[in-house]
């Protein structure tokens, strides 16, 4: 158990994401946004006195039925459970013999509850009214109807009266009594009812006309030694209730329960309990704890929890607080939010967090200066006076995975474990995401969800004091948190936003519109005397129709192919602009696209393989993952590849190189080469073994056999970390830093399938069933590696031919039903097969 400050005047702490908070006191029907008592409804859903449908929903605008009335408060008169009842061989009503409600509106009659509504009729099917539903309420907390006038002509007024005086039409400000009774409202009125104390009859004497009388005198009902009141709730529940601040929730893994703890708690009564639904809402107010314990096992039944004199004034996001940095300690002055003024109350003397005491708002915006801003906060009223007590602030992290394996996550040097913490499915290293501390949730477990990263172009830029504070993208504005890179009008960008704030910028080399000139003369399908081929950032080509290049119009398009051109379209028409040198886009530190041919200064540019990056000169550009990368060959072919494969090849030497740089990181490349490059000679290799060791330095690392090009290497030390990272059977491709295997895991190479037939240029699989099938082709640079599983040493070895599936199940007649999928593999979008694992086992398959 988390030992938390106690709750100051103003609270700033953390419950739990407000994305992933369950509303309320447990109920949550589907429909729970048109429940406008919505704490009244949860209580009595708990208490079983009213429920939902079948369909989850709680239909609140419905009315309710005299018959629904009946069963609702013999429900309540037992203590939540079905009385026992019975039915009379002649029926108090002509209408009701045989009705459902028969045996709550007999006891209900039995009791001085109800009557007919004349005419020897009850119309249980009926609505019943405001008035009619208080009669019955009142009744039920020790009322007599006869003697307080709730019969005859002004029955209604006396009810009204007398409910008004009760309570019971508390919280239901504009609701008619005289009209149908909501199922919403019914069950405001009865919480209102099970709260109230009930009454009783009693002989005092009195004085009049100087004599002592004994006289009968209604009263709240007390009961003990001590002549306590009690209300119909304690009484018929044996109920209990305790009110104080709730300052902490957690979860037990062990009770499947959440534990709540709660401050200033009156009377020495119970400062804890357990329940399985999540009130963590109702975090940092004042509340209720309905329960009743039991004295044989001395535990605690929670009914419910709800608001005790205590709301929230506003939630909104701290940034929009608007003379925030101002609001000192004991401040009693008033508070703007988006606008809107609100009254601070004068009590303020200190915040208080989740993680420890802070002592002013202004260490808190020390704690967190680059996000607090855009946090979740909800500000409540404790003391019924619509003064601000308490503030609730919702603080996450914004931060980028920089490393996913099986096991977990890594954001930096902090590590999550998928088993230990709430993580999305599908992370992948570099996605941008959102976490909530462990430390700040009921369970202890970090909650980890991606973030919305929103791409497109800057139209618009707002500045106060030439530094960017709002950007609109896609006409949407979006607020700066003094990021490093503040875009400019016409970048194209990916924004990390949460809350209307952008955490991070990239300008998107991804997504900047370039493409390669791969041909520029006449084609038939072109009516242009000259038109233009472009091969674009999804490898494919196209001929397209040119309005302007560099200035020039259509009747005058000049140009040469093998250069790289950014480009805009109208109506199918491209406006082209060839790259030249140190062309810049957007803010002074995007470099935009640049020429770095090579014979324009004496140093040559070249992919380097050790640095993983384009060099030239003493200049170095990091490669993404993700960038377009085109090569064209000695044979004049060009080739088509990722950032990540162009990664795994040898050191390249260019010619004419032009780059779309953001920052230091190469977003899309063209370059020239007199040597031949291909997209298939990754190095890929297939684990047999994982293990452990110590290198030269007597550092624990990790070591692998596994099989490359036909032969089994033994203990070769990695890049990686922990054993958890790798598994035997895993395929990898890999560079090699001196000794060490500096590997990346191949998850593209999961297709498995069973092989039909195949050939030198093409393999066939047997597709979703054995009577369809599915085509591959097979090129040159596709990498083959057989793997016989029989083999006690698991040994595999490269192989230059495929082989046909075995036979794995029969039907009746002998038909075969099924092969073994003896075929994992990798297939890149063109269709081509850039690596595939064969099972030579002939029972065996993947």
């Amino acid at each position: 158990m988390r030992n938390f400050k106690k709750l100051l005047s103003l609270v700033l702490c953390m419950a739990v994401m407000l994305s992933v908070m369950v509303v309320g006191a447990g109920a949550a029907f589907k429909d729970q946004e048109k429940i406008v008592n919505d704490e009244a409804v949860d209580m009595c859903s708990a208490l079983n006195i009213i429920n939902g449908y079948t369909d989850g929903s709680f239909k609140p605008e419905g009315n309710i039925t005299r018959a629904e009335a009946c069963k609702m408060i013999c429900i309540a008169l037992n203590g939540g459970k079905e009385p026992t009842l019975g039915t009379s061989a002649t029926a108090s009503f002509t209408d009701t013999k045989g009705h459902w409600a028969e045996g709550y509106i007999e006891s209900c009659v039995a009791q001085g509850i109800v009557a007919g509504i004349g005419g020897g009729k009850f119309n249980p099917n009926g609505n019943v009214t405001g008035s009619q539903f208080a009669k019955m309420l009142l009744i039920a907390l020790g009322y007599n109807a006869d003697t307080e006038g709730y019969v005859g002509a002004a029955w209604e007024v006396e009810v009204n009266v007398d409910a008004s005086a009760k309570g019971l039409y508390a919280d239901l400000a504009g609701m008619d009594p005289a009209k149908a009774l909501s199922r919403d409202n019914a069950a405001q009125m009865v919480w209102n009812a099970l709260n109230a104390y009930e009454v009783e009859y009693k002989y005092n004497l009195v004085s009049e006309n100087g004599q002592l009388v004994s006289k009968l005198v209604l009263q709240d009902k007390v009961v003990g030694s001590n002549n306590d009141k009690i209300t119909l709730l304690e009484d018929k529940y044996e109920a209990e209730t305790v009110t104080g601040v709730l300052t902490d929730y957690t979860w037990s893994t062990s009770d499947k329960q959440y534990i709540y703890e709660l401050d200033n708690v009156k009377d020495n009564g119970p400062d804890s309990f357990k329940s399985a639904a999540d009130f963590g809402d109702l975090y940092g107010m004042n509340v209720k704890v309905v329960y009743s314990h039991d004295k044989k096992t001395g535990t605690d039944k929670v009914y419910g929890i709800v608001a005790d004199n205590s709301k929230v004034v506003v939630e909104s996001v701290v940034g929009k607080i608007d003379n925030l940095t101002s609001i000192k300690e004991g401040d009693t002055t008033k508070v703007k939010v988006d606008g809107t003024e609100y009254k601070i109350d004068k009590d303020i003397t200190g915040y208080t967090f989740c993680e420890g005491q802070i002592a002013s708002l202004t260490k808190f915006i020390e704690k967190y200066p680059a996000s607090y801003k855009a946090f979740n906060f909800k500000a409540i009223d404790n003391d019924g006076n619509d003064k601000i007590d308490t503030v609730v602030v919702y603080p996450v992290t914004i931060a980028k995975l920089t490393y996913v394996n099986n096991s977990g996550v890594r954001v930096g040097k902090d590590e999550y474990k998928f088993e230990d913490h709430d993580i999305y499915k599908g992370a992948a290293k570099d996605d941008w995401v959102v976490i909530t501390a462990a430390d700040n949730t009921p369970n202890d477990k970090a909650v980890i969800v991606k973030a919305d990263v929103v791409s497109g172009k800057v139209s618009s830029v707002k500045t106060d004091n030439q530094k960017t504070t709002e950007v609109r993208v896609d006409g949407i504005w979006y607020k700066s948190l003094d990021t490093k890179n503040n875009p400019q009008i016409s970048d194209k960008v990916d924004l990390v936003v949460y809350n209307g704030y952008y955490f991070n910028v990239e300008n998107s080399t991804a997504n900047m519109d370039v493409a390669v000139v791969t041909g520029v003369g006449n084609y038939d399908s072109m009516n242009e005397t000259k038109s233009v081929k472009l091969m674009f950032k999804d490898g494919k080509e196209e001929i397209v129709a040119v309005e302007k290049w560099d200035n020039n119009e259509k009747a005058a398009i000049g140009g040469s192919k093998d250069v790289m051109v950014s480009y805009e379209v109208d109506d199918d028409n491209y406006t082209l602009t060839t790259v030249a040198n140190n062309t810049k886009i957007g803010s002074s530190d995007y470099k935009g696209l640049v020429d770095l041919t090579t014979t324009s200064q004496n140093c040559t540019t070249s992919y380097n393989k050790d640095k993983a990056a384009i060099v030239k000169g003493s200049a170095a550009y990091d490669i993404a993952d993700n960038a377009m990368v085109v090569i064209k060959n000695s044979d004049d072919k060009y080739v088509f590849m990722s950032g990540s494969d162009l990664m795994a090849k040898n050191d390249i030497t260019f010619t004419n190189v032009y780059a779309a740089i953001d920052g230091n990181e190469v977003g899309a490349l063209f370059a020239t080469t007199g040597s031949s490059v291909t997209t298939g000679d990754k190095l890929y290799g297939y684990i047999t073994e994982v293990g452990v060791g110590l290198n030269d330095s007597d550092k624990e690392k990790v070591y692998i056999d596994v099989v490359i090009d036909g032969e089994k290497l033994t203990n070769v030390e990695t890049d990686k970390k922990t054993v958890g990272d790798l598994k035997v059977g895993d395929v990898i491709s890999y560079t090699m830093d001196g000794d060490v295997m500096c590997i990346t895991k191949e998850a593209n190479v999961n297709q498995t399938a069973a092989i039909k037939e195949s050939n030198a240029s093409r393999v066939l699989f047997y597709g979703t069933d054995i009577n369809t099938t599915d085509r591959y082709l097979l090129t040159e640079d596709t990498v083959i590696i057989a793997i016989d599983s029989s083999d006690k040493d698991d040994i595999l070895y490269a192989g230059d031919s495929l082989m046909a599936a075995n036979a794995k199940s029969f039907d009746n007649d002998g038909k075969v039903t099924e092969y073994y999928k003896n075929a994992k593999y990798f297939a890149n979008t063109k269709g081509e097969i850039e690596v595939i694992f064969i099972e030579v086992a002939a029972d065996k398959g993947f």
